[in-house]
């Protein structure tokens, strides 16, 4: 797989990169939009009741878990 930039203008694309594939080659396009996303401001204690910490959270890892962390 190979991701490069370009920009689109009327049904084509121009590539801001050097590209070295073979010929026919399948491509998937995906378009960026400039504008910005809305973002709601957060909302404090929105998800009271929905998420729960267990009591030993902070409580070191056992050997096994540290391990597989690490790897």
């Amino acid at each position: 797989m190979l991701a490069i930039r370009g920009i689109y203008t009327g049904n084509n694309i121009q590539f801001l990169e050097e590209i070295h594939v073979r010929p026919n080659i399948r491509v998937i396009v995906t378009f960026l939009e400039d504008e910005p996303v809305e973002v709601r401001p957060r909302v404090p204690g929105s998800a009271r009741g929905q998420i729960r910490i267990a009591d030993d959270f902070a409580a070191p890892l056992d050997g096994e878990a540290l391990e597989a962390f690490y790897q």
